[in-house]
């Protein structure tokens, strides 16, 4: 599972994954030489493997988000559970304000309880 900074831990060690799978489930393959962590059949990221637990963090640099730019609003969790249970906007607004988590979390939760529990007006979202 990635973290909510972008790594995955392998032997006390945090390598980087982009962004995008922040809180998603990966299957990480390691070699003598690399480590191999693979999203999808299309999307691989590779790392050259350190051999002992040193507790270090290894980042490539596609991995690090561009100075000053910020991520897009709404989030596209928000934008899907927007779509599914237009109803709750306020309640949406009022997480994204006051939550304690961060909002991403906060929002994928939702989504889970949104995709997961049937709501009497909601649409079906593909994702």
């Amino acid at each position: 599972m990635v973290d909510v900074e972008g790594y995955v831990t392998v032997n006390s060690n945090r390598y980087s994954v982009p962004v995008d799978w922040i809180g998603r489930r990966v299957e990480v393959r390691e070699t003598s030489s690399k480590i191999e962590i693979q999203l999808d059949a299309r999307h691989l990221v590779t790392h050259p493997r350190v051999a002992e637990a040193e507790r270090r963090h290894i980042m490539l640099a596609e991995h690090r988000p561009p100075r000053g730019v910020k991520r897009p609003d709404p989030r596209p969790e928000e934008a899907l559970i927007l779509k599914a249970v237009p109803e709750i906007t306020g309640y949406v607004a009022a997480l994204k304000q006051h939550s304690r988590k961060l909002v991403v979390l906060a929002l994928r939760q939702l989504l889970r309880m949104v995709r997961e529990y049937r709501w009497p007006t909601a649409r079906r979202v593909n994702c």
